[in-house]
């Protein structure tokens, strides 16, 4: 991204320009800006193709698409607080919802999902507008330079944001954590090495059947061991 075409005409030979003019300006711009500009390592290649900002704009999206993942995981794990699953609890940025008092809405990821939408949106506009070069010039270069910049600014700004208004203000909900975790039928993989799978299968299914954890059907068949009790231990299983 720091490489400057200046002086390369129009298709790169730098026919007929005074020798000291790229470096000088080159030069002046790094010390006006504190940034390491430099030359094209080949100025052909430079005029023809905008490879340096199709794939700072690829990264972007890369980034997009895992901020999703992981604001809509926050989402579902701070849903609730009755009906969901409150793992989580998120900062409260407003008053409530429109129409139910108290209520914490995920209004900070939800902002960022919508970023993302529009970094995602952005990086077509780029990829349409790298495909209009044809031989030595590219006319899209001012819509890939808004492009990039106003993605680079939304979304520097979206993450300031989500860090200080959401992430930096999450607190797990133990008490709800820990009773999911015990409650757990997943807790039956543990048995397997012990019992087999086919009777760990048979106690998981009576479990849920019967509505009871792992422990309290083991404890009724009168299987439950200090062995299988470590076996079960969630903590021993990270």
């Amino acid at each position: 991204m720091y490489e400057l075409g200046l002086g390369g005409r129009a298709i790169g030979t730098l026919a007929g320009l005074n020798p000291d003019y790229i470096p000088r300006v080159v030069k002046e711009v790094s010390t006006l800006t504190s940034l390491p500009f430099k030359e094209p390592e080949n100025m052909f290649s430079f005029m023809q193709n905008r490879n340096a900002p199709i794939r700072v704009m690829a990264a972007l999206k890369d980034l997009a698409v895992h901020l999703i993942k992981i604001t809509s995981d926050l989402r579902l794990l701070s849903s609730g607080p009755r009906t969901g699953l409150p793992e989580i609890t998120l900062p409260s940025v407003q008053p409530g919802s429109t129409i139910m008092p108290g209520k914490v809405n995920p209004a900070i990821l939800e902002m960022t999902h919508m970023v993302c939408c529009t970094i995602i949106g952005n990086d077509t506009a780029m990829t349409t507008a790298g495909t209009a070069s044809q031989l030595e010039i590219n006319v899209m270069m001012p819509l890939m330079a808004y492009t990039l910049l106003d993605s680079i600014e939304v979304m520097g700004n979206a993450l300031e944001i989500l860090d200080k208004k959401c992430i930096s203000g999450i607190e797990a909900s133990e008490e709800i954590c820990k009773n999911l975790m015990e409650a757990s039928l997943a807790l039956v993989t543990g048995l397997s090495p012990h019992l087999g799978y086919d009777l760990a299968s048979e106690i998981g299914m009576q479990a849920d059947e019967e509505n009871k954890t792992i422990k309290e059907v083991l404890k009724e068949r009168g299987l439950l061991t200090k062995k299988l009790e470590k076996a079960l231990d969630p903590y021993g299983m990270l």
